[in-house]
């Protein structure tokens, strides 16, 4: 009978049996690091031995114990005794859609989660009369080739890394074999374009600018000198919670891109003058939201964008910028200040150094490079 187990390494484990029509057995376990997603998987599994005891699985039963990985491929067609064929037309895209968007739910920020549906739209649309599973390279690299009439190569990359997830999960499912869009190339000559920051003119153009601006519930100034002094992510800022925030050793943890954890020193004058005058303006409020916000943080990320070009546009400064450009505008500083680009790369949260090298000479100056070159002393 199936039975639930503490495990010393994985938290939890299910041990269960799935009985053959040949009179044999196989002994399956399955793990898992929380008890609740465990004893939810231990009801499947018992559903499976009784089912496959009494011979009465059928090809839904099978197709929904796989996506559960608590059976594999070559397991359902020794049950079934047949060819796991006649389970194709239970893969559908629409099942791949619910899969990708869990997916994204679990492990992207909620910029990524918000922008899901486009990377997915186009693929949806192009393979709805393709199953799946007979999806191959050539079909591939079709699909790419219409795409690059109509957007960049960049785009095109987001969409068949979207489609390798996807189908990733009918390869972990034993569905298919292997993944045709890990055979695609992703395109790798695209065009670079340096990060933009603002210039000391146009940082103490914003910083005058801001004292008598109220906007985004009353916190936009400490949201802006927040973001230029910690260059965090949108989602990032605006869901930053109070207990993460070490007063006394004066950092912050932020849990970032792919729920990756990093830990971000405060600059004094955050602590000192800009942090207490949020915690003023949060008054009595117990929300656990550093910005404002019990359950929820009190603004999204799209409006704290357009509450800054707002402000770039009646304060008549150059609206060319973004919000992200402070985020430019911090790490360029940092490594103009002489921070070290490892250490720089930590505090952003890039996964590659190539991508913090691109804030190398950002920051504008007013000595060119060729100016520095001196040959006076020889004359």
């Amino acid at each position: 009978m199936a039975s639930l187990y503490p495990h010393k390494i994985h938290g939890w484990q299910i041990v269960y049996y799935i009985y053959f029509p040949d009179g044999t057995k196989k002994r399956k376990n399955k793990s898992f690091g929380i008890k609740q997603e465990a004893l939810l998987d231990l009801q499947d599994a018992e559903k499976i031995e009784a089912f496959s005891l009494k011979q009465t699985l059928g090809h839904n039963e099978i197709t929904y114990f796989i996506h559960k990985k608590l059976l594999t491929l070559a397991e359902a067609e020794k049950l079934l005794n047949t060819h796991i064929g006649m389970l194709t037309n239970q893969i559908t895209w629409d099942h791949l859609d619910d899969y990708y968007r869990k997916y994204i739910n679990n492990v992207g920020s909620p910029s990524t989660r918000q922008s899901y549906p486009h990377k997915i739209k186009a693929i949806l649309e192009y393979f709805q009369k393709t199953s799946p599973l007979s999806l191959n390279k050539e079909l591939i690299n079709n699909y790419i080739t219409m795409r690059r009439q109509k957007v960049a190569k960049a785009t095109v990359n987001k969409e068949i890394i979207a489609l390798r997830t996807m189908l990733d999960h009918l390869v972990e499912t034993g569905v298919m074999d292997k993944n045709p869009a890990r055979e695609i190339k992703l395109f790798s000559d695209l065009p670079q374009r340096l990060p933009r920051c603002l210039g000391p003119e146009e940082l103490k153009s914003i910083m005058n600018a801001m004292k008598d601006y109220y906007a985004c519930k009353g916190y936009f100034t400490e949201i802006i000198i927040t973001y230029l002094f910690t260059g965090l992510r949108r989602y990032e800022l605006l869901n930053m919670k109070k207990l993460s925030i070490n007063f006394q050793n004066h950092f912050i943890r932020i849990i970032g891109k792919g729920n990756k954890e990093r830990r971000i020193e405060l600059h004094p004058i955050l602590i000192k003058e800009i942090f207490p005058s949020v915690l003023k303006k949060n008054g009595e409020r117990n929300g656990a939201y550093f910005f404002g916000g019990l359950k929820i943080p009190l603004m999204n990320e799209n409006s704290l964008s357009r509450a800054f070009r707002i402000f770039l546009r009646r304060k008549g400064l150059y609206n060319e910028n973004s919000l992200h450009t402070l985020r430019h505008t911090f790490l360029s500083y940092l490594i103009d200040a002489g921070v070290n680009i490892i250490k720089v790369q930590e505090i952003a949260g890039h996964t590659s150094i190539k991508t913090t090298m691109k804030y190398l000479h950002v920051v504008p100056s007013k000595t060119t490079e060729i100016e520095k070159l001196d040959y006076t002393r020889y004359f």
